[in-house]
C-alpha cells in the first residue's frame, strides 16, 4: 500500500508566496488584515476554534500569503492516479483541483505530525470565497472506493492500477494515464475487477470496435467517485465551521500562513486588549 510518508514526497512546485506588505510586529495591522480578505476564516478561529492547518515551512517569517494554485503537485517517484482522476473527473469540476492545492488538516495534531517546531506548524486562512475539499476520512488514503465490481481504499488504488500501467510511458496527466494501459492490460483490469458482470463489459465496449474502451473505462471510474458515493464535501470559507473534526482538506485560493508561535502572539494580544 502506498503511504502517506509516500504522497508527501509530492510537492506543490514553483507556487508564488510573498510577504505580508507590512511588519509582523506591528500587531494592530495585522489585526486590520486579518479582519479583510481572510477574515472569514480569521473570525471562525476566534470564534470557536474551527480551522484548517497545515506542516508547511516559512523560513524565520511569522507570515507568509502564500498561492498554491499557481504551482504544481508531482511525485518524486510515482504518478498520482487518483489525482489524475479527481482533477479530470466532471463530477469534481467545481472543487478545487489537487494537484494544485495545498493538502491540510482539522486536526491541529495531524498537521503537527508533519512540521519539526511550532514555527512551521501553520495555521491556514484561505482568502474569502475559496473553495475548499473536504475528505470523508482522516486521511484520503482511507477512503474506500468503487473499481469496477471491488470495492478498494484510494491508498491501495495506486498499487491497483499500477500493475496494468506501461512504466516506458510518463502518467502525470489522463490522456498519459490513458497511454500507459495497453489494450491487453484494459482487457485483463475488467476481466479481473468486473468479474462475471457481462453489463458492466457491455458499457466499457465499444459499440462500434467491439472492443473495450479506454475512454468508456474511465469514464465509468470517474462515476463511480462521483461526491454523492464517496462522501467528499465542497464548501466555501464562510462554511469552515461545518467542517467535522479529524479530517484531510484541501484548498487552492490564496492562503495566509501564520505560524504557530506567532499565532499565540496574537491571541495574547487580543485577550490583552493591547489590538
Amino acid at each position: 500500500m502506498t503511504t502517506f510518508k509516500t504522497f508527501l514526497e509530492a510537492r506543490l512546485t514553483k507556487y508564488e508566496s510573498e510577504k505580508v506588505p507590512f511588519s509582523v510586529h506591528d500587531l494592530q495591522k495585522m489585526q486590520k488584515f486579518l479582519s479583510g480578505d481572510y477574515s472569514d476564516a480569521w473570525y471562525t478561529f476566534l470564534k470557536n476554534g474551527k480551522s484548517i492547518w497545515r506542516g508547511h515551512k516559512i523560513g524565520d517569517k511569522k507570515a507568509v500569503i502564500s498561492k498554491p494554485s499557481t504551482g504544481s503537485r508531482k511525485s518524486q517517484n510515482t504518478a498520482n492516479y487518483y489525482t489524475i482522476i479527481f482533477d479530470n473527473s466532471p463530477y469534481f469540476k467545481d472543487y478545487p483541483k489537487r494537484s494544485k492545492s495545498f493538502i491540510c488538516h482539522s486536526s491541529i495534531n495531524r498537521a503537527g505530525d508533519y512540521a519539526t517546531d511550532d514555527r512551521e506548524l501553520c495555521l491556514v486562512l484561505p482568502k474569502n470565497g475559496s473553495k475548499i475539499g473536504i475528505c470523508p476520512q482522516y486521511d484520503i488514503w482511507d477512503t474506500e472506493v468503487n473499481f469496477l465490481k471491488y470495492k478498494i481504499l484510494l491508498g491501495d488504488f495506486y498499487d491497483t492500477l499500477d500493475d496494468f500501467v506501461s512504466k516506458e510511458l510518463k502518467s502525470h496527466t489522463l490522456d498519459e494515464l490513458k497511454d500507459s494501459i495497453g489494450f491487453g492490460s484494459l482487457e485483463e483490469i475488467i476481466r479481473y475487477y468486473a468479474k462475471n458482470d457481462i453489463d458492466l463489459k457491455l458499457k466499457l465496449t465499444n459499440p462500434k470496435t467491439k472492443q473495450y474502451d479506454i475512454d468508456l473505462f474511465f469514464d465509468y471510474i470517474f462515476k463511480q467517485w462521483e461526491p454523492e458515493q464517496t462522501g467528499f464535501k465542497l464548501i466555501s470559507t464562510n462554511q469552515i465551521s461545518s467542517i467535522p473534526d479529524e479530517k484531510e482538506v484541501w484548498t487552492d485560493g490564496d492562503c495566509l500562513l501564520l505560524t504557530y508561535d506567532y499565532l499565540e502572539i496574537l491571541e495574547d494580544a487580543i485577550k490583552n486588549e493591547d489590538i
